[in-house]
C-alpha cells in the first residue's frame, strides 16, 4: 500500500458510493477499488 491508496476504512465508507457494472463485448470491469485508487494517484 503507498500513501495515495485508500485505507480499508475509507474504502468501506465509499463502496456503496460507488455504482456496480457488469462485463461487457470490451471485457470484465476493473476492481472499483483499484480504479479508484489510480484515480486518486492521478489528481
Amino acid at each position: 500500500m503507498t500513501r495515495d491508496d485508500l485505507t480499508n476504512e475509507q474504502w468501506t465508507r465509499i463502496e456503496p458510493l460507488i455504482r456496480g457494472g457488469r462485463r461487457d463485448e470490451r471485457g470484465p470491469r476493473s476492481d472499483d477499488r483499484t480504479f479508484l485508487n489510480a484515480v486518486i494517484w492521478m489528481a
